[in-house]
């Protein structure tokens, strides 16, 4: 048991690093196909192009809602059969660049694979990045019930994009490659948003996938959502990973000492 939870925890860095560039990830298909003309633009239907670039526009991050400078400290702790680890990070971020700093570098990089990341908070910042590209691909909408599913086919991992009939990303589908003799695998990604003056930001995130001969993983994030001044931040962060049923590992996440600034206005 303890040699299958310890490759869960492997196999669970490797696919929450995919998991969080989904996450992440841009939605505006055929960026990177203008820099070399012999790659094949994406192609999208206009329901595509409609949703994915909508919802762009209404997820919360702290830069839309006029951030330009901020900080936080992060404090982590996990636990698994393996015991018990933690560290304390710090991250500065000012105009669209992050940095993160670990008071222990090697528990922090072990607690980045479980998707506490330098790239996760940049997201909370900056909002979405260009960090899928499209190119080559064919994205084409899909009305199922009062959903619409977007297909992708191509060279992208993504292979699926639900949104709900507000126009809100509940899903996304990912084939994973194949890796040290891992079989390729579909995993999703659900995802569930509370409404904010208008926007939408991220409240609970589950990973489900199927590990072959270890049984089903399901990895749920919750995250509490508090104010600091105007501005709508994360708390605290609880996560939870099951293996058929049977919780393999924990982990709690604090965030303190925020310190934003906004972006001056024309009349200041």
């Amino acid at each position: 048991m303890r040699r299958t939870i310890r490759a869960v925890e492997f196999i669970l860095g490797w696919y929450m690093s995919l998991a969080v560039g989904a996450l992440v990830a841009q939605e505006a298909v055929g960026e990177g196909a203008a820099d070399d003309p012999t790659k094949a633009p994406a192609i999208w239907d206009d329901t595509s192009s409609k949703f994915l670039g909508e919802w762009v526009k209404k997820e919360y991050s702290l830069a839309q809602d006029g951030v330009d400078a901020g900080s936080l400290i992060m404090d982590c702790q996990t636990q698994s059969f393996f015991g018990r680890l933690g560290s304390r990070a710090q991250y500065l971020w000012e105009h669209g660049k992050g940095e993160l700093y670990w008071d222990d570098p090697q528990a922090g990089a072990m607690i980045e694979r479980q998707g506490w990341s330098k790239d996760m908070l940049d997201f909370f910042f900056n909002g979405r990045t260009e960090n899928v590209d499209f190119t080559g691909c064919t994205l084409k909408a899909e009305a199922v019930e009062d959903y619409t599913i977007i297909h992708v086919s191509g060279p992208s991992p993504i292979q699926e994009f639900h949104f709900s009939p507000e126009g809100v990303l509940t899903k996304v589908v990912v084939l994973t490659p194949e890796k040290d003799g891992i079989e390729p695998s579909l995993m999703e990604l659900q995802l569930d948003y509370q409404r904010l003056n208008g926007y939408w930001m991220a409240r609970q995130w589950t990973l489900e996938m199927d590990l072959p001969g270890m049984g089903k993983l399901v990895q749920t994030t919750r995250v509490g959502i508090g104010l600091e001044g105007p501005f709508h931040v994360m708390k605290e962060a609880r996560v939870e990973t099951l293996l058929d049923g049977t919780k393999v590992s924990q982990a709690y996440v604090r965030f303190g000492n925020w310190r934003l600034s906004r972006k001056p206005t024309e009349n200041e």
